[in-house]
C-alpha cells in the first residue's frame, strides 16, 4: 500500500473572534501563548531524552511506523497488518470486530469517517472485494448480540463453504483491565462457538479465521482468544490505553475496508511535526489549548461542547468521549458526562456536549463533501448548495454565542490523521497545563 496523490492541506482554527466576543484581550491571549509555549519546549525537551515513555510514545509512532515499513515491509508491524488484511480480503465477506473503549471507538471512527456511509450495503464487486464490518461486543446489549448471530447464520447450524458467507473475528483488546474483559466476554463467547460450528470445528481454519491485536501482558480473556490459534498482534505497552488509537488496534480494521492506512499515518506525522516546529501563535495544537484554557481561566467556562457538522464525524464525538473519560482517569480528574444533541439544518449538525452553561464550542466542519454537493431546499429559503446552507447556519449559529471553528479541508485519511493526532496533542498539553 502506499500514498495517493492525494492533498494534505492543513486544518484551520479559527477561534480569535469567539475570544474577543467574550472581551479577552490580546494582552491575556499573549500571556496563554507564553506559558503554552515554555509548556511545549518542556514536553520536547522531556522527548528528546526519551519518546519511548507512555507519556510521549503516541507522539512520534505514526512517523516511526512510516519509517519501519519503509526499511523492513513484510518484517514491520504495519507490514503484518497489511497481510491479515489482504488475506482476510481473499477468504470471507465480513469481518466481526470486538472491543470497547477509545481503542474500539478510535477505529469504528476511522473506518465511518473514511468509507461510504453505507459501506456494508454495497455489493462485494462494489466494496472491491473488501469485507463488511462490524462492530460489536462494547456492552452486552441482547438484541444487538441475536441480531448479529442471525445475520451470520449462525442458527442455521450449517458449515460454510461459500467466501460470501464466510466470515472472521478480529478482537481489538489493548486494555487488560476487568471491565473490558467484562464487557467483551459475553460477546466473545458466542460469537467464536458459531465461527467455530461455521467452519465445522477445523481448527486450521479457525486459527485463519481469526486474530487479536493485545497489548504484551496478556489478560485471561486474551489467552482465550489465543487458544483458538489466531493471528496475534502487539500495541506496544507503552502504546496502550486512550493512545493506541495508531497502533494495530485502530490501523487494522481500516485497512481490512481498503483506508490507505499510510496517508492515515502521514496525516497524523503532518500534525506532530507542526506541534514541533510552528511558532506558537500559528500553531494548530496551541491555539486549541489556548482556547479553552483561556475560557476557563478568564471567563469561568465549565466545559466543552463540541459541534460535529457531518454524520461521517459522529464516531470520532463517540472517540472523544471515551478518550477524554479515559484521561481523566489516568490523571484523576474530574469527567463530566457528554451526551449527544441535534441541531438545526435537519439534524445535519451533533454537539458533543456537557450539561453545563457557558462551554467553550467548536464547530467542526469540512469544506468539502466526498460526493457531488446536493442542492438544500426549504420552503422559507431559495435554493442553494448544501455547503451554502451549511454555512449559513453555522454563521447563525456562532451569533448565538462564542464559538470557535475547526475546518477541514476533506474528510478523509489525510486530514483525519490529522484531526485525531491534534486532539491527542492537545491533552498532552493541557494535561501538564494542569500540573
Amino acid at each position: 500500500m502506499k500514498l495517493r496523490k492525494n492533498t494534505l492541506f492543513p486544518i484551520r482554527f479559527e477561534y480569535l473572534e469567539a475570544l474577543s466576543n467574550f472581551g479577552i484581550q490580546q494582552s491575556q491571549i499573549d500571556s496563554a501563548f507564553e506559558n503554552l509555549e515554555g509548556i511545549r519546549q518542556s514536553v520536547l525537551s522531556s522527548m528528546t531524552k526519551s519518546d519511548d515513555t507512555p507519556e510521549f510514545a503516541f507522539v512520534g509512532f505514526p512517523g516511526r511506523s512510516l519509517q519501519e515499513y519503509a526499511q523492513s515491509r513484510t518484517n514491520s508491524q504495519l507490514g503484518r497488518v497489511f497481510k491479515r488484511a489482504n488475506r482476510w480480503h481473499s477468504l470471507v465477506d465480513r469481518v466481526v470486530i470486538l472491543g470497547c473503549g477509545s481503542a474500539y471507538t478510535g477505529a469504528k471512527a476511522i473506518v465511518d469517517s473514511c468509507c461510504q456511509p453505507y459501506w456494508n450495503e454495497l455489493s462485494r464487486a462494489e466494496r472491491g472485494c473488501k469485507p463488511r464490518v462490524y462492530f460489536e461486543g462494547d456492552n452486552f446489549d441482547n438484541d444487538s448480540l441475536q441480531g448479529l448471530l442471525h445475520l451470520l447464520e449462525a442458527h442455521k447450524g450449517q458449515v460454510v463453504i461459500d467466501e460470501l458467507d464466510r466470515w472472521a473475528l478480529l478482537m481489538a483488546a489493548p486494555n487488560n483491565t476487568h471491565q473490558h474483559i467484562a464487557k467483551t466476554n459475553a460477546a466473545f463467547f458466542h460469537l467464536s462457538k458459531a465461527l467455530a460450528n461455521a467452519v465445522g470445528n477445523d481448527h486450521q481454519t479457525i486459527e485463519e479465521l481469526t486474530a487479536i491485536v493485545s497489548g504484551n501482558s496478556r489478560s485471561q480473556q486474551d489467552v482465550n482468544f489465543v487458544s483458538l490459534g489466531g493471528d496475534s498482534l502487539t500495541v506496544p505497552d507503552n502504546l496502550q490505553g486512550p493512545f493506541s488509537l495508531f497502533s494495530p488496534v485502530g490501523l487494522l480494521p481500516a485497512a481490512l475496508v481498503g483506508i490507505n492506512v499510510m496517508e492515515l499515518l502521514a496525516g497524523a506525522t503532518h500534525m506532530t511535526q507542526h506541534f514541533r516546529t510552528i511558532a506558537a501563535k500559528e500553531n494548530l495544537v496551541l491555539q486549541l489549548v489556548a482556547f479553552k484554557q483561556l475560557l476557563r481561566q478568564q471567563k469561568g467556562v465549565q466545559g466543552s461542547t463540541i459541534r460535529l457538522w457531518s454524520k461521517s464525524l459522529l464516531a470520532f464525538g463517540k472517540w472523544y468521549e471515551h478518550f477524554s473519560a479515559e484521561i481523566a482517569n489516568r490523571t484523576n480528574t474530574m469527567q463530566r458526562e457528554f451526551s449527544f444533541h441535534r441541531s438545526e439544518l435537519h439534524s445535519v449538525a451533533h454537539s458533543l456536549a456537557t450539561d453545563f452553561p457557558c462551554d467553550a464550542i467548536v464547530n467542526i466542519s469540512t469544506e468539502q463533501w466526498r460526493f457531488d454537493t446536493l442542492e438544500f431546499h426549504a420552503s422559507s429559503t431559495p435554493s442553494r448548495s448544501y455547503t451554502q446552507a451549511l454555512q449559513e447556519v453555522l454563521a447563525s449559529e456562532n451569533r448565538r454565542g462564542s464559538a470557535a471553528n475547526l475546518v477541514l479541508p476533506k474528510i478523509d485519511e489525510l486530514h483525519m490523521g490529522q484531526l485525531c493526532q491534534l486532539w491527542m496533542l492537545a491533552s498532552l498539553l493541557e494535561s501538564q497545563w494542569s500540573t
